[in-house]
């Protein structure tokens, strides 16, 4: 048995079997490989597929990871090992194991992007149904550079942006990441998706505190969506913020007359709080006080 063409034999009949699910059959071939070479790499991933289909869950994730600790290089063994601990979802045991080796196998199929792709995906859903937000998104960031497929990468961005969209609040270390997968989706096509994602960008460049972005993108989104109030109220907005505080307010020089705006604004909604504080404002820095003040106090007790 010690002779690597036998081996192979057995081993080639142990593949049958498995193929024709005898596996009770396969297994017994692939023990005698085993008792000879207690590290043989295939004999274990064999054994490992032979005891899952076999019920024997436990022994089949040894026989699994000893094949990877034997050839921790080598694809199948962790590919067997994932496939077996997808089809155990409902186990809360195996949510750490299954993680670690999804990591392992990426790792692995770096020249290969759907492969990256799918595995990236599959765990990031596993990471972020373990509460782990900052795991799950760095799964995915950290796959787009390393897929060159511009379809693939940017389902990646889109999947990202979906998480992001999911939360209440986004950690300032995650910020990034976050505006780097929305402006890679940004276009000039006056689409749903499209107008949804400058609406995003345009708030999160707001809490990042980068005004000047911010506004610029604000200027974007008026002339793709000239009807679409959104982009005003922030212009309203930012300007409010360096008017009233304007040390350590970074803005623009064109930020800061938001005349035509303003009225652009007010002429859709002639209530709105936002245009009306702005426009209050303005009046106050461009001279005329007494009817700024006037218009601010009229819409500051709706604040």
């Amino acid at each position: 048995m010690g002779d690597s063409k036998e081996i192979k034999l057995t081993l080639k009949e142990a593949r049958q079997y498995i193929k024709d699910k005898e596996y009770k059959a396969a297994l017994k071939e692939v023990k005698k490989v085993l008792n000879k070479d207690k590290n043989h790499y295939m004999a274990l991933v064999f054994c490992g597929v032979c005891l899952a289909e076999l019920e024997q869950p436990d022994q089949a994730i040894q026989a699994y990871k000893r094949a990877t600790e034997s050839s921790p290089d080598q694809e199948i063994a962790w590919e067997g090992l994932c496939k077996f601990y997808d089809k155990h979802p409902d186990n809360k045991d195996y949510i750490s194991d299954h993680i670690a080796s999804l990591q392992a196998l990426i790792k692995l199929v770096q020249n290969d992007g759907t492969k990256c792709y799918d595995l990236a995906s599959k765990l990031s859903q596993l990471q972020l149904n373990s509460l782990d937000l900052a795991a799950a998104v760095h799964t995915l960031s950290s796959q787009v550079d390393v897929i060159s497929d511009e379809t693939l990468q940017k389902s990646l961005h889109e999947k990202i942006v979906k998480i992001f969209c999911q939360q209440t609040s986004i950690p300032t270390e995650l910020q990034p990441i976050y505006r780097k997968s929305l402006e890679s989706l940004l276009h000039g096509n006056a689409t749903i998706e499209n107008m949804e994602n400058m609406k995003h960008i345009i708030k999160l460049l707001h809490q990042m505190r980068d005004l000047r972005d911010c506004y610029q993108k604000c200027v974007v989104m008026t002339t793709i969506f000239p009807q679409n109030i959104y982009p005003l109220e922030y212009i309203c907005r930012i300007y409010l913020e360096y008017s009233c505080c304007k040390k350590g307010v970074d803005v623009t020089e064109e930020s800061k007359n938001p005349e035509d705006f303003i009225s652009r604004l007010i002429e859709f909604s002639n209530k709105n709080l936002l245009g009306n504080l702005a426009r209050g404002q303005y009046l106050i820095d461009t001279g005329d006080v007494e009817q700024g003040i006037n218009l601010l106090a009229q819409y500051c007790k709706e604040v």
